[in-house]
């Protein structure tokens, strides 16, 4: 959509116990690689990464930043991460 380049991924149904969860990590690995490499053979090297999620893009773009030396932004919308009403109760909260 004119300079701004969208991929969309939507991960296979595969159950919820832990073998499941694992493979989907690594299926969402290989698809956000894939997507990278894509993205810099059609446009070239971006200027930076914006994401909008902590957790899973946030690790992606912390890896292109060490691997690619590319610059990104956080923006985090969820408001669980803040000390009120502290309901976030998983173990990447800073």
């Amino acid at each position: 959509i004119g300079n701004l380049n969208e991929y969309i991924y939507y991960p296979k149904n595969r159950g919820s116990n832990i073998f499941s969860k694992i493979l989907r990590l690594f299926e969402f690995l290989k698809v956000m690689k894939n997507n990278y490499r894509h993205l810099v053979k059609e446009t070239g090297k971006p200027d930076l990464a914006h994401v909008h999620v902590l957790t899973r893009m946030g690790y992606i773009a912390l890896r292109l930043k060490k691997k690619h030396n590319l610059n990104y932004v956080v923006t985090e919308h969820w408001s669980r991460y803040l000390p009120y009403p502290a309901t976030y109760r998983g173990i990447l909260r800073t």
